[in-house]
């Protein structure tokens, strides 16, 4: 659960009425309430007990908030997003019962607007600093809604944990560490290093992992490679599920459906996958350009309206209604029961005539599951395990005849 579901205000407004120290002891005196809140939020549901799967007790490493003090040549990249942009906005992005398309886009209208009609020195402002708007709502951690939770040492450590979680986790999947067993005992040493595990994963990934960090006030684990954000292991397991679905094959294609920030497709674009096609709604397309040309160059990506593929194409839904293609693999994570049914419905349909294999990772929370929807397709078959990395998600592995 994110801090602004339990009660974390918006940024502080100075009262006109109020002296300059008023004001002052006010935005402090609200700071410690939200961060006592969050405290006792953590503490009161045991929420550490539920989400993580080693003892808090156990953890290895430091938490670090990234700096950076580039200025990079981005322009023309820019340009291109923005374009891409106005284009795609014009095109159908399916039923608007879907909170993706309701409440996140109702939090993102000085967003939109920016990119519609601001200058380009506004827009380029804003993509080089997420925290400073509401672009990564919903599926990424930088926003200006929670912008001061950098100063909470209780956010920073719950970080640390989450991610320290997902690296050991990860380790255990791929066989690298054992998986604990409760009924022998915990070992509350056993916390091994995070250079450690990542070494240990290069051998396993077939790469040297790196954790690329343009943006500033991204926190994660300290590491050699960079600060390793909880949602860039998530990706790098996820990465290594589809190149062990699609068996390594060099010309591999693969879909995201929903792909949040990019960051499964920059680890498997290092994997080797030939290419990455991602589907995802006009707004967070924009995110997923501009960060996966940053780090991957701009030459690498295409957008809706251009010519041109890239080894990673980023696409608006109409795309995905009008597509001829094959893929070895289509996927989705953490977004298709947050979608409208109706159009969660036609996103399975329309994989099941262009690949035999759809992976999915959801959890099932919502009023409808994964499992509901194919459970009404004919001739598919498939496979549910509990995700090895986040408790409360099922990974299914869905066939198509």
């Amino acid at each position: 659960m994110p801090p602004s579901s339990v009660g974390f205000s918006q940024p502080f407004t100075l009262v006109l009425d109020r002296t300059p120290l008023d004001a002052q002891i006010s935005h402090l005196t609200t700071k410690v309430d939200e961060l006592r809140q969050f405290k006792k939020y953590i503490l009161d549901t045991r929420v550490g007990d539920r989400m993580l799967h080693h003892h808090p007790r156990r953890l290895s490493g430091e938490y670090a908030v990234t700096t950076s003090h580039e200025i990079p040549a981005d322009e023309t990249l820019v340009c291109r997003i923005v374009d891409a942009y106005k284009k795609a906005i014009r095109t159908p992005t399916g039923s608007t019962d879907s909170m993706w398309l309701t409440v996140f886009a109702s939090a993102n209208k000085q967003t939109h607007e920016i990119l519609e009609h601001g200058s380009l020195k506004d827009i380029i402002a804003m993509l080089r600093n997420p925290a400073s708007s509401m672009l990564f709502y919903g599926f990424d951690s930088l926003q200006s809604k929670d912008s001061t939770n950098n100063d909470s040492t209780v956010w920073l450590s719950w970080i640390h944990q989450l991610a320290y979680d997902s690296l050991l986790q990860m380790c255990r999947a791929l066989g690298i560490k054992r998986v604990e067993n409760p009924e022998s005992g915990i070992d509350f040493q056993e916390s091994p290093s995070v250079e450690e595990l990542l070494t240990e994963l290069d051998k396993v990934m077939g790469f040297k992992i790196d954790f690329p960090n343009p943006f500033d006030g991204e926190v994660g684990i300290k590491t050699s490679r960079g600060i390793a954000n909880y949602r860039a292991i998530q990706a790098l397991f996820q990465a290594w599920r589809i190149g062990h679905l699609t068996e390594y094959r060099s010309r591999a294609r693969v879909l995201e459906i929903g792909a949040g920030l990019g960051r499964t497709a920059y680890y498997a674009i290092k994997m080797g996958i030939a290419q990455y096609t991602v589907i995802d709604i006009p707004l967070t397309g924009v995110a997923q350009a501009y960060y996966l040309g940053r780090i991957l160059g701009d030459q690498t990506i295409s957008l809706w309206g251009e010519s041109s593929d890239g080894k990673v194409r980023i696409l608006p839904p109409t795309a995905y209604q009008k597509m001829n293609e094959r893929f070895d693999l289509i996927v989705n994570v953490d977004s298709l029961t947050e979608m409208a049914p109706d159009t969660a419905a036609e996103y399975l349909t329309g994989a099941a005539r262009m690949t035999r294999q759809f992976l999915s990772i959801n959890h099932e929370h919502n009023p409808f599951t994964v499992e509901s929807i194919y459970q009404k397709m004919p001739s598919v078959k498939a496979w549910r395990s509990p995700y090895w990395l986040r408790r409360g998600y099922v990974e299914e592995l869905i066939t198509f005849d």
